[in-house]
């Protein structure tokens, strides 16, 4: 999520520009505990349970002066499942009171397969291993419904950028 982002919703131990590793570790319990109102899964129609992992800082830089920062903080999370996966609901609603077109962008791997996925405000994503493998229609129809969205909604005030994966019988968020 993006630091600047999560100020707008969460107090942050110093400013999004100033943040250093160690402050970002000690914000670790809000910033799970926001995500998890946020985030939902189901897997094969049974809700899971998250189990926060690491977060790791994602730094970028600064234009004018070259310095680092942490634009990012990447939190992984674990959904266990007993049984093989045959599908998977993410469901999920970031910064609602600062915007309803918040972006995500997702890539999801699942069983070695990794696919972008980008979404705008609250969403719901179905998936299956035969989503994961699209055929060329598949994928020119959701490129088309991509684009409505994009160009009909004009500028996003807020991006995050999600990693998920799905191997055998869990899947990981990050």
């Amino acid at each position: 999520m993006a630091t600047q982002g999560l100020e707008k919703v969460l107090k942050l131990p110093a400013d999004a520009l100033k943040l250093t590793e160690p402050q970002l570790q000690e914000a670790k319990r809000d910033i799970v505990a926001y995500l998890l109102e946020c985030i939902k899964v189901e897997i094969n129609g049974v809700s899971v349970e998250a189990v926060p992992g690491t977060m790791e800082p994602v730094y970028d830089t600064l234009v004018g002066s070259g310095e680092k920062y942490i634009s990012y903080a990447r939190q992984q999370f674990r959904f266990p499942s007993a049984t093989p996966i045959n599908r998977v609901t993410l469901s999920a609603a970031f910064f609602l009171t600062v915007t309803s077109q918040h972006h995500a962008a997702l890539t999801i791997s699942w069983n070695g397969v990794q696919r972008p996925f980008s979404r705008y405000g609250p969403f719901e994503l179905e998936l299956t291993a035969a989503r994961m493998n699209p055929t060329w229609w598949n994928t020119a129809g959701e490129f088309i419904v991509w684009g409505c969205a994009t160009f009909s909604s004009g500028t996003t005030t807020s991006h995050s950028s999600w990693r998920c994966s799905w191997p055998r019988g869990s899947c990981a968020t990050w």
